[in-house]
């Protein structure tokens, strides 16, 4: 608020529904900057979510150990730009924390990496399919190293599994980390990047998903 920024939040669940004065309270009643709640959340697609079928990839926790309670509405990275007639702008910092289902997004959120120009992003990694071991040294940055364990099984019954290396690998290719800092539960981690420095690309995709 107090740098005039236009913050959005995106929440599909009625636990979300909680939050929304606090967007609401950011607004600036001296100058520019305010904030705004939104009744959806981002996905791997357009469309509803029936009870029961989010596609999460990890646990979770609290109500979301499983999967969604209510009907959600999930719009992909690209729709959420178009709709809020964003495509003219630059979005300062991307937050992501969406409990594994930030696996399903990272593809749409690398194809439109010209949109933003930092991705903070909560990594959740299933432990019946990645084992992820941390180095930690006084004076040396931290470090983790993921393995991906043979025969693990899907972490999630309504997804087809993905591959999680292959996916860092190509966000890699787009943006360049940061800061890295360990989470609480050791099977996640939080990434902050920076978008490479590259030639604009066309918003046509993004006009396209929006029309699907």
């Amino acid at each position: 608020r107090k740098m005039g920024c236009e913050v959005h939040g995106f929440d599909p669940s009625l636990r979300g529904l909680l939050s929304k004065p606090m967007y609401e309270a950011l607004k600036n009643p001296s100058g520019p900057g305010k904030g705004i709640y939104h009744e959806w959340g981002g996905g791997g697609y357009d469309g509803i979510v029936p009870p029961g079928q989010v596609t999460f990839r990890w646990p979770g926790h609290d109500e979301f150990r499983d999967t969604n309670r209510e009907i959600w509405n999930v719009k992909r990275m690209g729709t959420i730009i178009h709709d809020l007639g964003h495509t003219d702008r630059k979005l300062r910092f991307l937050k992501v924390d969406v409990e594994g289902g930030e696996w399903d997004m990272l593809d749409d959120i690398m194809l439109t990496s010209q949109y933003w120009d930092e991705l903070g992003i909560e990594l959740h990694f299933p432990e019946e399919e990645y084992r992820l071991e941390y180095w930690e040294v006084d004076g040396v940055p931290p470090r983790v190293v993921i393995q991906r364990i043979e025969g693990g099984k899907a972490g999630s019954q309504h997804a087809a599994p993905l591959d999680y290396l292959e996916i860092l690998r190509r966000l890699f290719k787009v943006a360049d980390v940061y800061f890295f800092s360990r989470a609480q539960d050791p099977r996640c981690f939080e990434l902050y990047l920076r978008r490479k420095m590259v030639k604009p690309k066309t918003n046509q995709l993004v006009t396209k998903w929006a029309s699907d």
